[in-house]
């Protein structure tokens, strides 16, 4: 749980977040803030999942399931507006962090919102994980190795 708040899981929701609330479409159009951000060598956050390159089916949804509950809230139409010109201007799709930015955007909820969003879809994962692997007394997806100080030291 501790990788939540790194830059790959977690921080990213809440930059898609700052992106969706920095766009203003009175003051300027979304592919020029766009351009901006990319001129600056700055990443838009909540596109180029490394897994989903034909699109996150998670972000997908959520917008789905946004639009028809709420197609013509303000702010809704205003992040769509802008992810959509994202997805113009850099051949890619939304991922699960501009999707629950989205979500966050339109109900208007409190900041970590979308990290506790996040973090609640994967628990029942990480429960199947651990008893996976409690069941089999042997590490599952051992892809890390922890370099941190050992706990008693």
């Amino acid at each position: 749980m501790g990788a939540l708040s790194g830059n790959r899981h977690g921080l990213l929701t809440e930059k898609a977040i700052e992106l969706l609330e920095e766009y203003d479409p009175k003051r300027k159009d979304p592919k020029s803030l766009l351009v901006e951000k990319l001129k600056r060598g700055e990443t838009i956050p909540g596109f180029g999942h490394p897994f989903y390159k034909n699109g996150d089916p998670r972000a997908k949804k959520l917008t789905e399931l946004s639009e028809s509950f709420f197609p013509k809230n303000r702010e809704f139409l205003s992040a769509k507006i802008l992810l959509e010109e994202a997805v113009r201007l850099l051949g890619d799709y939304p991922t699960i962090d501009a999707g629950l930015a989205l979500v966050c955007r339109t109900l208007k909820l409190p900041k970590g919102a979308g990290l506790a969003l996040f973090a609640i879809g994967r628990c029942a994962g990480w429960i199947a994980h651990s008893m996976e692997q409690y069941a089999s007394d042997r590490l599952i997806r051992p892809r890390a190795r922890y370099v941190g100080i050992l706990p008693g030291r």
